[in-house]
């Protein structure tokens, strides 16, 4: 292969390689009838993209090791025809890096997901559900420490306890009341966010707040205990909820302000 030489040329040179891999190494020709096979079962499947998107990856990888494996061998091979140690151990690395690629494929974990998630009621979800597990057991091979693992444990837990109790309200529209936990009921604004909070439900629409006191507490007290979610968190010395939703299921008491915000903004519509 010339240096330098024009795009059109440097795509012939692969091409070469290609066909090169294709006619001389039989593992090669092994690992593309395999591709091909399993292109096939992804367009009969149709699985989630993160699914489809991780095989074409590991594919790609496969493939791409392969052909170097095959430049490697026939370098070894040209400079050292004599097959000593040292060679022996270089095409064993090289045959390695081929097959780590395709070490996940070869794992049970997508069939024992797969029934897994038939054993449960579907709700059109399954494909998303499979991702899910799939991330989750990806942790396992991650080099990822306990505490991101708590972390992201709890905000999946907080994301799906807060799904569950906005589920039944789905249809109806909801305005969130966004204000100052330390706001005295005698100030025009306190008295101002009751009237809002009456007038939004009057509308048809339910009211969230953050359920604390304050602006929050009046808009609560506006909207009423039935027609009002509080969205708490927990803090080590305030934010105790506020005594229109204290007790009442639709109180969320979050850990995390970032699960917390984004509850807000996923069941509001204005």
């Amino acid at each position: 292969m010339t240096k330098n030489a024009p795009f059109h040329r440097r795509m012939r040179y692969a091409l070469s390689g290609i066909r090169h891999a294709l006619t001389h190494e039989r593992s090669f020709r092994t690992q593309v009838a395999f591709a091909f096979g399993v292109l096939a079962v992804l367009i009969r499947l149709q699985p989630g993209w993160l699914w489809t998107a991780t095989v074409l990856g590991m594919i790609g990888l496969v493939l791409m090791a392969e052909l170097f494996n095959t430049a490697l061998e026939a370098l070894i091979d040209g400079l050292h025809p004599e097959q000593a140690e040292f060679i022996r151990v270089a095409k064993d690395c090289a045959a390695g890096a081929v097959v780590s690629p395709l070490m996940p494929l070869t794992k049970p974990d997508h069939a024992l997901i797969q029934q897994l998630v038939r054993a449960h009621r579907d709700g059109g979800n399954a494909d998303l559900a499979t991702e899910i597990i799939e991330t989750a057991l990806r942790l396992l091979d991650d080099p990822a420490n306990r505490l991101d693992m708590k972390l992201m444990t709890s905000a999946l837990k907080e994301l799906r306890y807060a799904s569950r109790i906005f589920a039944p309200y789905r249809d109806k529209r909801k305005v969130t009341v966004f204000g100052s936990a330390r706001t005295e009921p005698a100030t025009p604004e306190y008295q101002q966010a009751v009237a809002f909070s009456k007038a939004a439900v009057a509308a048809g629409f339910m009211v969230i707040t953050g359920g604390g006191e304050g602006i929050m507490g009046a808009a609560q007290r506006g909207a009423g205990r039935d027609q009002s979610f509080g969205l708490n968190i927990r803090l080590p010395f305030e934010q105790e909820p506020n005594q229109e939703i204290a007790g009442d299921p639709k109180l969320i008491n979050f850990k995390y302000f970032f699960t917390r915000k984004l509850t807000f903004i996923r069941h509001s519509d204005a």
